[in-house]
């Protein structure tokens, strides 16, 4: 009787550990602004991340007024409605400094 019961114990765990490992990610994925390659005149945007008088640049150690070491190893931020005028260049997204550099938005169209 107490055999029987370790093997289904053992079978239990083994059928929780294969279906833990069987399903996949249910991580988000984040949503970056990817707009299409411009042909012709070309309206550009870029944004520089800065730390007071300096431009900033990932993973680089930065010192504070008050003497302390600081570094950045991400920067993101969410846009929306994204206007050039009347114009809607991107209703929302997601801007990935690692991924983008100073890039923001790149269309066809004139400033």
């Amino acid at each position: 009787m107490i055999k029987f019961e370790k093997m289904k114990v053992f079978y239990s765990l083994l059928i929780v550990l294969g279906s833990a490992l069987a399903l996949p990610s249910c991580e988000d994925d984040d949503v970056v602004v990817t707009p299409p390659t411009p042909t012709g005149p070309t309206l550009k945007l870029t944004v520089q991340p800065t730390f007071g008088t300096q431009d900033l640049h990932l993973d680089s150690t930065y010192t504070t007024a008050e003497g302390y070491k600081v570094q950045f190893t991400d920067i993101k931020f969410y846009l929306q409605d994204l206007r050039n005028g009347s114009t809607v260049l991107a209703s929302d997204g997601l801007f990935d400094y690692r991924l983008r550099g100073t890039s923001l938005l790149e269309i066809s169209g004139d400033p």
